[in-house]
């Protein structure tokens, strides 16, 4: 889903230090919308672009700043690439092909599950025993048999991952260490906290720099297509 918004330009308060970037920005911008005007259609402002933004000059003159909800693209060796979550093996890890968040999955042993990271924080989430080898099907890893009869199934998307215990018989339902799982979480520099409806949330002590949106489903458990 994306939002427009159509306006007759775009414009924040700059300061001295960046009043120079301001004008070179507008300059970029007066520049696209004399194309526009000249080729009847819309052009992008391709310097305005973002993880979940575009800017279209448009040839009335004005222009058309469309949001997505979640990121479409992201940054890979200086050039914007779209997004795809189809997962790889790299170098001992697992890894989405481009995605947002900096997010690595366990290739098998033992080591954290998953691994987040911004350039300038790490979340590191484990699950208590040793993992076997993923299979990769698109975005979804599937370790199986972490428990008798049950497989761990981790899915990322563009700005994090959600994980649930496949449990594939009625045995298996009956393992007593379902009851309790304790999975490990560690930090540098971030309170991790917890609701109901959105799972895990890490935020820095200053409270400026939320980090990004990660849902981790803990433990929805799925028997015969239903959460027990």
């Amino acid at each position: 889903m994306t939002l427009s918004v159509l306006g007759t330009g775009l414009g924040v308060a700059a300061t001295d230090s960046d009043r120079g970037a301001g004008a070179a920005g507008k300059g970029v911008e007066m520049s696209a919308l004399a194309k526009a005007k000249s080729s009847g259609k819309p052009v992008e402002i391709v310097e305005k672009r973002t993880e979940a933004s575009e800017v279209h000059a448009n040839p009335s003159g004005s222009l058309t700043v469309t949001t997505h909800l979640s990121p479409v693209r992201t940054r890979q060796a200086g050039k914007w690439v779209a997004i795809d979550t189809d997962l790889v093996a790299d170098r001992n890890v697992v890894r989405p092909k481009a995605a947002a968040a900096g997010i690595e999955l366990s290739d098998g042993g033992k080591g954290p599950l998953v691994r987040l990271n911004d350039d300038k924080h790490v979340l590191e989430y484990s699950w208590p025993g040793k993992l076997p080898k993923p299979k990769l099907d698109g975005p979804v890893a599937t370790y199986s048999e972490v428990l008798p009869g049950i497989d761990l199934r981790v899915e990322v998307d563009a700005e994090g991952f959600q994980q649930l215990l496949v449990i594939k018989n009625a045995e298996a339902a009956k393992n007593p260490k379902l009851k309790e799982l304790t999975y490990g979480v560690e930090t540098n520099g971030l309170k991790v906290t917890a609701d109901e409806k959105r799972g895990l949330k890490a935020v820095s002590y200053t409270h400026l720099d939320v980090y990004k949106r990660q849902a981790v489903a803990l433990a929805c458990l799925l028997y015969t297509s239903r959460c027990v």
